[in-house]
């Protein structure tokens, strides 16, 4: 037997392993000649892979001959030979960058004993040295949301009338009321530049569709009435110039409710959610919360703040809390103690300065924690900034707490990802997605990741160029589409240009591979040393392109 499994011809496919997802998968291919496997000979076949200071044996293949009674074993015809393959899967660990997987034949003959372990050593092979970790330089572009709504405080200021139901007009105690008394003080104030003045009318969706698109511009009128009477007593000479004021048409503010009812605790709040979400007709919603044993709690605490016109005095402030700086580089406060929700928000759009963002977001959290938006963020950076157990842990409170917020459900997603729990975070993606969020690019990320290349590029936007994407086109075989989506790349960074150079190594282009590696060490030195060890480029190592495209 041992000259049985001497005359074998066994390799690993590829010949040098590979991850894939995060793990690494094994296949041997072994062939017996004809006439050179006996009827009653037995194989042990145990490949043990070995890096660092590890040997850690993989499951046990048995290869028996046409007499021997044994289960779960592959059986070779003496006459003919026959041919195997062996495969497994383990996890991968950095140190495995550096292995061998090695082969340990050992053989008995039936007739002579029967305990299997007693099979005796007789050869080893050694057909895959070293692993590739291309697929795991997946690239951290998850689409990370941020609640980013400042409207009326970073580039001017809100006031809001609200409305009785099913009324256009402004009631007279509304307008002598500290709304109209917000307006004088808007428009008195020396700091602030206003430029123009936008009406949104809205109503609430109780009603008929058509009523309430009526409502909405009578709303917007009577508001744009009242306060253009008491800019024009001020003096306000702008008021005459018929590019000063907007009107936009508006509707029934389903959005409105949704973030209204998610922001809120009420009893009944995930069924009022999981209508608003359906795929029903407004009709049809408004029908079946009418039918919910929290509809008066709706109807008398709910839907009136959504019966409104928001008057935006879009300009901007010279003093207090306002921007210092270009639009580039702006001065945080030291104190955040005093400002309100949106003035945060206001703050964390506008700084680029990721650490200064997540202070304000941590003030926020801490400030109003009731409130999801301010805990999203800080989640948000914290993801941003790798932190992801940190923002494991917010964006699982969160995603208690707020079961059908749409943006808990992508940001938990992404934070999943990080962790490896990759079901979790398709799961989340796919709630998301069918209520409206574009999962696209995470999908396509999170697919690859599960080393599924196929469905990484069906998710993937067509028209989006990535170094993400032309990996996933490159992993998947795909070399000619992988070059098209580098070129379309706008920014081409080092890791770009590397990774056309392993394009070029796998298609045996051997030009591409040479001045696209030179090209990504012109641009970051570190990608010369990554290129000497790295295997993708095992069969140009000794070639004079390659010792000069690394020097």
């Amino acid at each position: 037997m041992a000259k049985t499994v001497a005359a074998m011809d066994v390799q690993s496919e590829p010949k040098v392993l590979q991850v894939h997802g995060d793990s690494v998968m094994i296949t041997v291919k072994g062939k017996f000649p004809p006439k050179s496997f006996a009827k009653n000979g037995i194989v042990r076949f145990q490949p043990v892979l070995r890096y660092d200071t590890v040997e850690q044996p993989l499951k046990t293949m048995y290869i028996k001959g046409e007499k021997v009674k044994l289960e779960n074993a592959k059986t070779i015809n003496y006459k003919n030979g026959g041919s195997f393959t062996y495969t497994d899967k383990v996890e991968y660990t950095p140190q495995m960058k550096k292995s061998d997987l090695t082969m340990e034949y050992a053989v008995k003959l039936d007739s002579k004993y029967d305990d299997l372990d007693q099979c005796v050593p007789v050869d080893t092979d050694t057909p895959a040295v070293g692993t590739i970790t291309t697929s795991l330089s997946v690239k951290p572009t998850d689409d990370i949301l941020f609640y980013d709504n400042d409207e009326g405080v970073g580039n001017g200021k809100k006031v809001i009338f609200y409305y009785v139901i099913n009324e256009g007009s402004l009631r007279d105690s509304v307008k002598k009321g500290p709304t109209m008394t917000q307006v004088r003080t808007i428009v008195k104030d020396t700091t602030f530049k206003y430029s123009s003045i936008v009406f949104r009318s809205y109503a609430s969706p109780d009603g008929e569709v058509a009523r309430n698109a009526e409502l909405t511009k009578l709303r917007a009128k009577s508001a744009e009435t009242v306060v253009r009477a008491e800019l024009k007593r001020l003096g306000v000479k702008q008021i005459y110039d018929s590019t000063f004021v907007k009107r936009p048409d508006t509707d029934e503010d389903w959005e409105g409710f949704k973030r209204v009812v998610s922001g809120s605790n009420f009893s009944g709040k995930d069924e009022v959610l999981g209508i608003i979400n359906s795929n029903l007709s407004y009709e049809e919603k408004e029908a079946n919360l009418r039918k919910l044993a929290s509809w008066n709690e709706l109807k008398n605490n709910i839907l009136p703040r959504l019966r409104r016109t928001e008057v935006v005095f879009s300009g901007v402030a010279g003093g207090g809390n306002a921007l210092v700086g270009n639009e580039t580089e702006v001065v945080v406060p030291e104190d955040l103690s005093k400002m309100s929700q949106q003035e945060l928000i206001m703050w964390g759009n506008r700084t680029k300065d990721t650490a200064q963002r997540e202070r304000i977001y941590k003030t926020y959290s801490e400030r109003f924690p009731e409130d999801w938006a301010g805990r999203n963020n800080y989640g948000a950076i914290l993801l941003q900034r790798g932190r992801y157990e940190e923002a494991n842990t917010i964006f699982e409170a969160l995603h208690n707490e707020f079961r059908n917020n749409d943006t808990i459900h992508n940001n938990y997603g992404v934070a999943q990802r990080f962790l490896r729990k990759y079901n979790s975070a398709k799961e989340n993606y796919m709630t998301a997605q069918g209520n409206g969020v574009k999962e696209n690019n995470n999908l396509g990320i999170l697919y690859i990741k599960y080393g599924d290349y196929a469905s990484s590029i069906a998710s993937f936007e067509a028209d989006r160029c990535d170094y993400n994407v032309v990996l996933a086109y490159t992993l998947n075989g795909d070399y000619e589409t992988a070059k098209r989506k580098f070129d379309c790349i706008e920014t081409k960074k080092a890791a770009d240009y590397y990774l056309r150079a392993i394009i070029g190594a796998r298609s045996g282009d051997k030009d591409l591979m040479t001045t696209s590696l030179t090209r990504a060490i012109e641009m970051d030195a570190s990608f010369r040393d990554m290129a000497k060890e790295d295997l993708e480029f095992k069969d140009f190592k000794n070639t004079s392109e390659f010792t000069n495209a690394i020097r």
